[in-house]
C-alpha cells in the first residue's frame, strides 16, 4: 500500500494505491486484506462523507455544528486500486509511523 497525503492551506489531499499482491498487514488482519481483493473488479467510484473540522475541535459539545464535508474518488481495476480523498478544513490526527 502507497499513502501519501498533502496539505495545501486548508485543502487535505490523500492518496492511494494498493494492489493483490501486497503483502498482509498484522494491523489490518489477514481476513480482511484477502477479502478485499476477492472480487474482480473494473470501475470508478465516489463516495462523500461528513467529517469535524478543525475549528472548534477541542470542544466536542461544538462538533455538531462544525461538519465539513469530504469526497473520495477511486479506480478499480483487476490488479489495483486507487482513490483520492479530499476535504477543506476537516480535522485530521496522525496516527504515526510504524
Amino acid at each position: 500500500m502507497a499513502v501519501k497525503s498533502f496539505k495545501i492551506n486548508k485543502l487535505n489531499l490523500t492518496f492511494v494505491f494498493r494492489h493483490r499482491f501486497e503483502k498482509p498487514d498484522e494491523t489490518i488482519g489477514k481476513f480482511r486484506y484477502r477479502s478485499e481483493f476477492r472480487k474482480w473488479e473494473l470501475g470508478i467510484w465516489f463516495k462523500a462523507n461528513k467529517a469535524v473540522g478543525s475549528k472548534d475541535f477541542k470542544r466536542p459539545d461544538k462538533w455538531q455544528h462544525n461538519m465539513v464535508n469530504t469526497y473520495m474518488l477511486g479506480v478499480n481495476l483487476l490488479l489495483c486500486k486507487a482513490w483520492v480523498d479530499w476535504n477543506i478544513g476537516a480535522m485530521e490526527i496522525d496516527m504515526g509511523e510504524k
